[in-house]
């Protein structure tokens, strides 16, 4: 029931939201055996106006 409700409250602030949305995207790998990679990547994405 929560997230119903958490639901309905995200889908209000989006009605009133004009702006762009954008979202960002990191991968990091891992090396040989189970530790992760020092680096990472990034990726960015605009997604625009939701229209609802």
């Amino acid at each position: 029931m929560r997230a119903t409700i958490a639901l309905g409250n995200t889908l209000e602030a989006f009605k009133n939201y004009s702006g762009k949305i954008e979202f960002r995207k990191v991968q990091q790998g891992f090396q040989t055996g189970s530790s992760l990679k020092p680096t990472f990547d990034v990726t960015n994405y605009t997604i625009g106006s939701i229209k609802l």
